[in-house]
């Protein structure tokens, strides 16, 4: 009786859920924790070190009002950052980083990964990569802001990704016409650079030239009002020793007189 019926009860528990089909369910339902942890670099602004569980993009930033310093964020006290600097996430069983228009640009192991004022293309990370956010700036007080550097160490589910295994990684091809447009506009702005900067080279040689001839012309003025003062003072003297001795109407005379005249009127 009693026995019968439980044996006969277990025996459609495990029809209805066998063992194997209980762990793929609970397999299915799992979600894949991925950590990422970015350690102070010796060369980086000063900051204390970050764990941040990946559920959604994490923004990496400046801190403002609303947005506080934290141990579970990747918001800096740093003025080289922008506010929106970058994003670091978790898809498809990879990491990824992307630069999100910064001012200073967002690099990876030394390589930058776009532009100022663009936005990247995400960019795969993996555990031990080099990451900076921003350049050192020099500020008007000679003072130089650092940037953010860290060593970014990434896990999942407690195992540490190293990235995709060299034979498994997927054949890479390069646009030859992106590459070469790419190239292009480098030139073009550093052309338009340099003809800015021979264009304020000329504009100065101008200015300088003018102010040495507005110089030169000045002293040249300085010289010749002193001559004149010279010479005024000296028919002053004569005029007066002539007046001493009672030759106020002698030729010598007239002629100190008629030239102390015509000076005073080229003095002023």
């Amino acid at each position: 009786g009693g026995e019968r019926r439980l044996k006969l009860r277990n025996l459609r528990v495990r029809r209805v859920w066998p063992r194997s089909r209980l762990a793929e369910i609970c397999g299915a339902m799992s979600v894949d924790v991925a950590k990422a942890v970015l350690i102070p670099h010796g060369k980086s602004h000063p900051f204390t070190q970050r764990e941040c569980i990946l559920k959604e993009p994490a923004k990496v930033g400046r801190s403002l009002a609303k947005t506080k310093i934290q141990a579970n964020n990747f918001i800096f006290d740093c003025r080289v950052l922008s506010r929106n600097h970058a994003l670091i996430w978790f898809q498809d069983n990879k990491f990824y980083i992307q630069d999100t228009k910064s001012s200073n640009g967002t690099f990876v192991n030394e390589r930058r990964l776009s532009p100022t004022g663009e936005e990247s293309r995400p960019t795969e990370l993996k555990s031990g990569d080099v990451i900076q956010f921003g350049v050192n700036v020099e500020g008007p007080t000679k003072v130089t802001h650092g940037c953010i550097i860290a060593i970014i160490k990434l896990s999942v589910n407690g195992q540490e990704y190293v990235g995709p295994s060299a034979h498994s990684l997927p054949e890479v091809t390069i646009d030859p016409n992106e590459s070469i447009s790419e190239l292009i506009r480098m030139i073009e702005t550093a052309f338009l650079r340099e003809q800015d900067i021979e264009n304020k080279l000329v504009h100065m040689h101008d200015v300088v030239g003018k102010a040495h001839t507005v110089a030169k012309d000045n002293m040249l003025a300085v010289v010749k009002e002193d001559h004149l003062l010279a010479r005024m003072r000296m028919l002053e003297n004569q005029i007066q020793a002539y007046s001493q001795v009672g030759h106020q109407s002698t030729p010598s005379m007239v002629t100190l007189t008629t030239s102390l005249t015509a000076l005073t009127r080229l003095q002023f």
